[in-house]
């Protein structure tokens, strides 16, 4: 982990990445593949309006896509953790009436980044959604659901896999 005047680079040998000055993830580097896994920067926070066609709750219409707010405004970016094992960066930033609080860690011998975020919500109308734009070839995602875990398309290539534009996920989602 070494601190740069535009953020955080924590490395572990096997992956690096770049934390900024704004909380987003600007680069996850697999040094044993040797290239760049993200296609821009990740870990944006967005802010879509929530007023759906028919129903007001879990309602999800495929233009919601339209209206976004890229939520890049930073209370603080500091270091939390420095530890043999482990590395982390904290970021706070607060919008409206609510405040998002989320700690972005890398453990030694991981492949993973863990993002953990806590979301105080004081909105209405409104739905929140982290960005994580990847560089990567897959044919379908799986997230975790209760009890099990779910498989999407990456892909519209059929009107039934447009209709999946939405995943649910509680704690992970595998793409590779």
């Amino acid at each position: 982990m070494s601190e740069t005047s535009g953020g955080y680079l924590l490395a572990n040998g096997l992956i690096r990445v770049v934390v900024d000055t704004s909380g987003l993830v600007t680069s996850v580097y697999d040094i044993a593949a040797d290239r760049e896994v993200l296609a821009g920067p990740a870990n944006l926070l967005q802010l879509h309006p929530d007023f759906p066609n028919m129903w007001d709750a879990w309602d999800v219409d495929s233009f919601y896509r339209n209206s976004v707010t890229d939520l890049t405004t930073v209370d603080s970016v500091v270091l939390e953790v420095k530890e043999p094992d482990r590395v982390a960066v904290r970021i706070n930033r607060s919008f409206g009436r609510s405040t998002v609080s989320q700690l972005v860690a890398l453990r030694a011998g991981s492949m993973c980044v863990d993002i953990d975020t806590d979301v105080d919500w004081h909105e209405t109308e409104k739905f929140l959604k982290l960005a994580f734009p990847l560089d990567v070839r897959a044919e379908r995602s799986a997230a975790e659901i209760q009890f099990g875990h779910v498989y999407r398309p990456t892909h519209t290539n059929t009107s039934w896999d447009a209709a999946k534009f939405e995943i649910c996920a509680h704690r992970w989602l595998h793409l590779a």
